[in-house]
């Protein structure tokens, strides 16, 4: 069985489960509060706590002035490489960059092509196997800058 498979399974996210009914201790008299979800596929991926490595989801409240950015997420990571997706609002960007580096100083940065509404994706390269890295996503227009929370991911 590989990673793919177990991902495929009813119940999998991400190829790790969340609890069973039984968990929550059903089995001494507790029902699984109605807001959890049944299936492990609907659950929050969470946001840089180690319970899903790698599966980073993070989500920056559109500011008063400003770029609103949401629906951050990271894919495609290998040895040295790592695509970061997310979506810009519909306010004019003039710049975005994915700020990164290997403490919270994020002293790196990549820029985005032509940023404008919509999702966007930067890939970062020349990345160090087996490296914990922190990122944060940047756009910037007339109105101000943006930045997301800090999140982290490590290359296998």
């Amino acid at each position: 069985m590989t990673p793919t498979d177990i991902e495929k399974q009813v119940g999998a996210a991400a190829g790790l489960w969340t609890h069973s009914p039984t968990d929550w201790a059903g089995n001494e008299g507790v029902t699984k509060p109605s807001s959890f979800p049944t299936d492990a596929s609907l659950g929050y991926q969470g946001a840089a706590t180690g319970s899903r490595p790698g599966q980073v989801v993070m989500v920056a409240i559109p500011p008063a002035s400003g770029v609103g950015i949401s629906a951050v997420s990271i894919t495609n990571i290998t040895a040295t490489t790592c695509n970061i997706q997310f979506t810009l609002s519909s306010l004019p960007t003039v710049a975005a960059r994915i700020n990164y580096g290997t403490t919270p100083a994020v002293a790196s940065n990549t820029a985005a092509a032509s940023p404008a509404a919509g999702t966007q994706s930067i890939n970062l390269t020349s990345l160090t196997t087996k490296t914990l890295y922190y990122f944060q996503v940047q756009a910037t227009n007339a109105n101000g800058t943006t930045l997301t929370s800090l999140g982290t991911f490590t290359t296998p």
